[in-house]
């Protein structure tokens, strides 16, 4: 039985790409698969297709159908209505397999899908792709129906976006971002983006002539001003057509994001201050501003694109975390109706200071989220998130988000959440970061999955004969972190009890790094050379992180020799994992891998 890749007609870079993943992965089990195109005289049979110069179909070639191809229509198939944007179908039909979806990046998706389930395929990390032809289930004997006899897969995802931050820009590729079925960069077709208003009112331009449209200090917009209000519009307006151009494809969703600037620095001018004691709070003021630019750009973009969703949202974070809501008889209520969510208004809820060692809608450990949750359900806004899974002031500090990760994925889809957007490490190959991106992914993507599960599958594959010794390790220090009896969140540094002798003893990391010292051993009983390598580097890689506490907490303690030893194992490792700094951003840049060493080598001469 011969295969062939078809695309439609109008193919485009994505099915393209698509096609090309899907020759090179499925290979081992259908052997190689020509691409061939539609011609521009539709097909009307949906019996096996191939089209050659004279037009005749061969019996034993299969077609795998890749978008939306005529072959597609012949048999009667099409994307169903609850597929968004990036879920996909896999079915055969008349001897053929069809994979479709209603966008171009659900067919590459459905690729991905086929791959894992049908041809032995796992994409556990850019650099750790198992293929097993041994685990395909297709029925590769080509009986009647041919390899693809009863394939009939419908995946739709969990979140209709799903985003995990600095992936395919400034760390990894943007192939292990499609791998893993995630959306690239903060996601698709945003206007403006996170904190926006400077984007949307920029001072440079305005703040000499309408000092009025910011508060007092400048760090803000005034949100009461109806200048400003006004100007605003305008701006987004001109903003979502410059984006959009003349050429948008009906049913194409767009963002706008109307997000304050990442400070509390609120506008508290009379007005504003009248508004927050009216309205519920700074969240109240900002749903009446957000409702009202929506209307009012909504409406102005309605003209020019009456088949395109203009989607307006604002943050819950930090000053507006809390939702304009009150109790009850029982249950909570917006303050005032011109506080509920108009059309198409959404809120992105950013809980960073939660507890991610316990459950979101734990009241006692996570009372800002939990109470967040339920009342910007109760406001009616269409709910985004913009969940953390780092360590943003010490990267190389384990994040122990790991135990009720699955259960706050679950949450977010419980309350409605449409997007996920993952701000986890800023920088590459930080603890456990590529576990983090292929386990986070997969939930994602479906989050009834079993995080364990998913967690034992990529050690196994991703660490091999070393994976008993590093879940040894992961599990020991989850287990540390979960009995701390403090709160662990994303600032470390704010918690003084979490970087100190008492809570990580000596004792303690020093059986960490016995363990890696096993996984060590471990790794160089085998045999291949290449595969040798290559696990002694990952085992490295993830030791980094207790030796670095160890060296923080215990440099002075140690004697030179072995201090040497250990400071020249951790600059080795960081330049082998292209690791020069382990902090976010602004007040923290100074955390640079070259700054810490010196501060290390200084107790070698004390």
């Amino acid at each position: 039985m011969q295969y062939k890749i078809l695309l439609p007609n109008k193919r485009n870079a994505t099915l393209e790409f698509a096609a090309r993943e899907l020759g090179e992965f499925s290979a081992p089990v259908l052997g190689v698969l020509p691409v061939e195109t539609e011609p521009a005289t539709p097909c009307h049979s949906a019996s096996p297709c191939h089209f050659d110069r004279s037009g005749e179909i061969p019996a034993q070639t299969r077609c795998i159908s890749l978008g939306d191809t005529a072959l597609l229509k012949a048999a009667g198939l099409s994307a169903g209505a609850d597929f968004g944007n990036d879920g996909y179908a896999i079915k055969a039909a008349g001897g053929n397999l069809f994979i479709f979806a209603a966008g171009d990046y659900g067919v590459l998706y459905g690729v991905y899908g086929f791959l894992e389930r049908f041809c032995g395929v796992k994409f556990f990390a850019d650099d750790e792709i198992a293929v097993t032809p041994a685990d395909s289930c297709l029925n590769k004997s080509g009986g009647a129906g041919g390899a693809f006899d009863g394939i009939d897969v419908v995946s739709v995802p969990s979140f209709a976006v799903r985003a995990r931050a600095w992936m395919g820009w400034s760390k990894y590729n943007q192939e292990y971002v499609l791998r893993l079925c995630l959306n690239t960069g903060t996601g698709p077709n945003w206007i403006t983006k996170e904190h926006s208003f400077f984007a949307i009112l920029p001072k440079e331009k305005y703040f000499a002539a309408h000092p009025e449209f910011y508060n007092k200090n400048g760090t803000q917009l005034c949100l009461t001003n109806e200048g400003m209000r006004a100007q605003m519009v305008e701006n987004i307006t001109g903003l979502a057509r410059q984006a959009v151009g003349e050429t948008a494809r009906g049913g194409s969703v767009f963002y706008i994001m109307v997000g304050h600037e990442d400070n509390h620095d609120f506008c508290a001018c009379e007005s504003c201050s009248a508004s927050d004691a009216e309205y519920g709070g700074a969240s109240g003021t900002m749903m009446r501003l957000v409702n009202a630019v929506a209307g009012g750009a909504g409406d102005a973009l309605g003209v020019f694109y009456p088949d395109v969703t203009f989607k307006f949202v604002t943050f819950a974070y930090g000053p507006t975390i809390d939702a304009p809501v009150r109790g009850q008889s029982g249950g909570l209520v917006p303050v005032h109706p011109s506080v509920r969510a108009g059309k198409n208004v959404g809120v992105y809820l950013a809980p960073l200071g939660s507890d991610w060692a316990k459950s979101l809608l734990d009241a006692e450990y996570n009372k800002t989220a939990c109470d967040s949750l339920l009342g910007w359900r109760a406001v009616g806004a269409e709910l985004y998130v913009w969940n953390y899974d780092s360590v943003f002031d010490e990267e190389f500090v384990f994040f122990n988000g790991w135990k009720h990760m699955a259960d706050n994925y679950r949450v977010f889809k419980e309350f409605g959440a449409v997007y996920v957007y993952d701000m986890g490490h800023p920088h590459q190959n930080m603890p456990f970061d590529k576990l983090s991106n292929y386990v986070r992914s997969r939930l994602m993507w479906d989050v009834s999955l079993d995080a364990e599960e998913l967690i034992r599958g990529f050690m196994d594959a991703y660490y091999g004969e070393a994976a008993g010794e590093i879940a040894r390790y992961f599990y020991k220090m989850r287990d540390k972190l979960d009995g701390a009896g403090f709160a662990l969140r994303s600032y470390v540094r704010k918690t003084p009890e979490y970087l100190s002798d008492k809570f990580f003893t000596r004792g303690f990391l020093e059986d960490c790094l016995a363990i890696f010292d096993r996984a060590f051993r471990a790794a160089n009983r085998v045999c291949d050379p290449a595969r040798r390598e290559k696990l002694l580097r990952r085992v490295g890689c993830e030791r980094l992180s207790p030796l670095y506490l160890y060296l923080l907490l215990y440099a002075r303690e140690l004697d030179a020799p072995r201090l040497k030893a250990l400071i020249d194992e951790f600059e080795r490792g960081c330049l082998e994992n292209g690791i020069y700094y382990f902090a976010e951003h602004g007040p923290m840049a100074f955390l640079d891998v070259g700054t810490r060493l010196m501060e290390f080598r200084t107790f070698l001469y004390e």
